[in-house]
């Protein structure tokens, strides 16, 4: 009886052993499993970068959405617009659109428009003007061009009325700062008023001081051995006979 016992304990025994053996390899495949989906997983710094991606996204397709609807909306609105303008109306509105951008057209390709010719040919947007059929793609950039020119001629105007005030600042009510459209005939009239105060003060600083003028006078009193001015020139005259 205790011989069956003790099988009975070492075959119980047994078995705890291979199902222990079982759970600490199904342990150790779950372990490695676990490692590997780690590596697979994310850090929280690209967890970051993804969700900021995704907003991102998310909000590039809300545009596309909202771009769209605009787009059918406008293409509605032609639509309409045709419907409600009959044939002969639509043709003078055409023309009236096509004559204003041959006048603008005219006025960018005029001989005394060649500056502006250059610059849009260095910037590499006047390529297609020599073509008779190019249309009226390049309007939109000569008049982009020209705002530029506008906003720098203002800019230059706000410098060359700093410096005018600088140099002239009891001109300052004349000066006002003002938002219409600046010329530039009126930047010419800065640069004029600023070159005359220059050429004012060179001249103003070629006559000498009260100072000076007196240094000289006693220079020539000590030289011709006179007390006053009215002496120096029969002393002067006097000395230039003796010596002639």
């Amino acid at each position: 009886m205790n011989v069956i016992f003790v099988l009975n304990i070492s075959k119980s025994f047994q078995t705890q052993i291979i199902e222990t053996k079982a759970r600490n390899e199904q342990l150790v495949h779950e372990n490695i499993n676990l490692k590997k989906e780690m590596e697979i997983r994310p850090t929280a710094q690209e967890l970051k970068f993804y969700k900021h991606q995704v907003k991102k996204l998310e909000k590039i397709l809300k545009n596309i959405k909202s771009h769209e609807s605009s787009e059918e909306e406008n293409m509605k609105e032609n639509k309409e617009f045709k419907k409600g303008l009959g044939g002969s109306q639509l043709q003078e509105v055409s023309r009236r659109y096509l004559q204003v951008l041959c006048s603008i057209d005219s006025i960018i390709r005029s001989p005394r428009r060649s500056p502006l010719i250059t610059l849009m040919q260095k910037k590499g947007l006047g390529k297609s003007w020599a073509e008779e059929e190019s249309g009226f793609e390049h309007l939109p950039a000569v008049i982009e061009t020209w705002a530029d020119q506008l906003m720098a001629l203002k800019i230059l105007h706000q410098s060359l009325k700093k410096l005018f005030l600088q140099l002239v600042p009891w001109h300052s009510k004349t000066m006002q700062d003002t938002n219409e459209y600046i010329r530039v005939e009126d930047l010419q009239q800065i640069v004029e008023e600023i070159s005359e105060e220059v050429g004012n003060k060179e001249k103003k600083a070629l006559i000498p001081s009260q100072q000076t003028l007196y240094a000289i006078v006693c220079h020539f009193q000590k030289l011709f051995d006179v007390k006053t001015l009215n002496g120096v020139y029969p002393r002067m005259n006097e000395v230039y006979t003796k010596l002639g």
